[in-house]
């Protein structure tokens, strides 16, 4: 919503979240520009929503809650933004069976009054419209991360071992960089990654319903790293998460008695990372047993391929020279395969 001048908001509302960790929020945005104002360029680590103040925060359990007469932020003269958003952590929600539900809705809101320099304004929901304001996504767009693709046959640096099917590259072929050093231009069209990269790929769902009595599961792909870290930066990782359905039994989700439910996990093995200074296809085998649900039905694996200096806040390497191919990733005989 946009307000002029001295405002303030009302509004009843019912949140049902992780105390501490969730929170419904009213947050006031300067001429509406936060999200204008990051620099990824500068700082890849920056939130559009640094750029906005929280004028107040609920969270955990409250049935019956009230914001009234809520005064904004007055940022002087023009138009700026008022939101009511939900946000919340990386873990522990409903959706993983991590924690239980009274509401079964993360936050449900009603009754908005705004009141600034042009008058009132409100919106109780009654024709099923949104008269007062927008919806929108509150997420950061972050421009890094959508150039993974396969190529066949994509490096011959190790001719003994290597792999001339199909691996993942991970350079930027949209506005592609160079070379800066002759060594490194050994990749596909003489392309090297971008720094502040953060990108990742994703599988499909896997059943482990045919392995009932395994005993261990198992991630085995090769890899040619391709980047040495001390000119580079640039790590990867590899993840797992599972999903299984799940069979309520009580008055959760507005539901009385059984409602089967799909639960999916958090990512596990995800803050663990490797570095890339190999020039060598390296055949690697990985036990996922201990990073995801022993009961999960099925399993997701996730690469990643990142900027230390994204998750860190590393300096930026000296000299920098950055390899072609990160993680040139091909399948052995591997679940995700």
């Amino acid at each position: 919503m946009t307000y002029t001048g001295s405002a303030t908001l009302s509004l009843d509302f019912i949140v049902d979240s992780e105390t501490d960790w969730d929170f419904l929020q009213v947050e006031t945005d300067s001429l509406c520009l936060s999200y204008a104002r990051v620099d990824f360029d500068r700082n890849p680590r920056e939130r559009a929503a640094q750029f906005r103040s929280v004028e107040v925060a609920a969270d955990g359990d409250s049935t019956n809650g009230e914001w009234l007469d809520q005064p904004l932020s007055n940022y002087g003269p023009g138009t700026h933004c008022v939101y009511i958003s939900f946000v919340s952590d990386m873990a522990f929600s409903p959706c993983d069976g991590n924690r239980p539900t009274s509401v079964g809705e993360g936050a449900l809101v009603d009754n908005i009054v705004l009141v600034d320099g042009s008058g009132t304004r409100s919106e109780n929901f009654e024709d099923g419209a949104l008269d007062i304001g927008t919806f929108l996504n509150m997420a950061d767009s972050k421009p890094f991360g959508t150039w993974a693709r396969l190529y066949a046959h994509i490096t011959d640096n190790d001719i003994c071992q290597e792999n001339s099917t199909c691996a993942w590259l991970f350079t930027d072929h949209t506005t592609p960089t160079l070379f800066n050093d002759p060594s490194m231009s050994f990749g596909p069209g003489n392309f090297v990654v971008k720094n502040w990269l953060d990108d990742a790929i994703i599988g499909p769902w896997v059943s482990l319903a045919s392995t009932p009595t395994a005993s261990g599961t198992v991630l085995s792909f090769r890899r040619f790293p391709g980047n040495t870290f001390r000119t580079s930066c640039i790590v990867q990782n590899w993840s797992v998460r599972g999903k299984k359905d799940v069979q309520w039994t009580t008055c959760v989700m507005r539901v009385v008695g059984g409602l089967e439910s799909e639960m999916t996990s958090g990512w596990g093995h995800n803050n663990r990372w490797n570095s890339l200074s190999s020039f060598l296809w390296e055949s690697l085998v990985f036990d996922m047993s201990p990073f995801f649900d022993p009961t999960s039905e099925f399993i997701q694996i996730r690469f990643r391929t990142s900027d230390w200096q994204v998750h860190q806040g590393a300096a930026p390497p000296a000299p920098f020279i950055p390899g072609p191919a990160l993680t040139r990733i091909a399948c052995g005989s591997d679940v995700w395969c």
